[in-house]
């Protein structure tokens, strides 16, 4: 396997990773602030609210269970953010230099003017480097434990102690460490594809700012603000549906 292409399958199973991740959470947090944010919606929720309470239950946990697969350093995880850090800093003066980046050059945007391209230097990566180390430290003391004992596996646990487990945890910080993977990602991708230095850009990452906005301010290149339109569009659809029903139809629904 060329260079090229090993750093290639690298960082599209990377780029999976999150994707995954930032669906599965993003599509669980916008169903709750659409409730939020519209009474009917949250009427519209409560006519077949187990079902709802499962669809985000899972969607939480294969949320976590996707940010572990990029945390997770066990010997079966192979493909986690320690393997592409390691194939990034191999990359570096191959795939990343230069000639490289002018064999390229057919397949990138206009204005891009390769010897102007930064070659990104051992300091870039130890300090994208640090950057992870951060937010695994957000994984590893807040979700690793919930993952470990609770989702991955079942263990007896106390009750105290899992109600101690989950109260460690804080939403926020969650959303930062996937809006963070989505900017490595994104900020990787352009180093490649159009020699840029090696920063984060800007993200919007809030999920009740988002679920605010209008669906035309949504942009759909990013994962997290695509998935919350589609979900503010489903939620839209459902509320529209529960309304139209009969008042006899919306008891019927109702278990018990």
């Amino acid at each position: 396997m060329t260079p090229n292409a090993e750093f290639l399958e690298a960082l599209t199973t990377f780029e999976t990773q999150v994707v995954e991740a930032t669906k599965f959470w993003f599509a669980a947090s916008a169903m709750n602030e659409c409730a939020k944010l519209n009474p009917d919606t949250l009427k519209a929720i409560n006519l077949t609210a187990g079902f709802w309470l499962t669809v985000k239950l899972a969607l939480e946990q294969q949320a976590i269970l996707a940010v572990g697969k990029i945390f997770g350093a066990g010997e079966r995880t192979t493909k986690n953010m320690n393997s592409f850090l390691r194939v990034l800093e191999k990359s570096r003066l191959t795939v990343f230099s230069k000639e490289a980046l002018a064999e390229r050059e057919t397949r990138m945007p206009r204005g891009v003017e390769v010897d102007r391209a930064h070659v990104p230097t051992t300091e870039d990566i130890r300090r994208l480097g640090r950057l992870v180390r951060r937010h695994r430290r957000t994984y590893e003391t807040q979700f690793k434990q919930i993952r470990d004992e609770h989702i991955a596996h079942t263990e007896i646990i106390d009750p105290a102690a899992q109600w101690a487990m989950f109260q460690k945890t804080r939403i926020k910080d969650l959303e930062k460490l996937i809006a963070f993977l989505n900017q490595f990602q994104v900020a990787v991708r352009g180093m490649y594809e159009q020699g840029r230095a090696a920063k984060l850009p800007p993200m919007r990452w809030s999920v009740r700012s988002l679920a605010k906005r209008k669906l035309k301010d949504l942009r759909q290149n990013v994962s997290q603000e695509d998935i919350v339109a589609e979900a503010k569009i489903c939620m839209a659809l459902l509320t529209h549906g529960a309304n139209a029903l009969p008042r006899a139809s919306r008891r019927s629904l109702r278990w018990g």
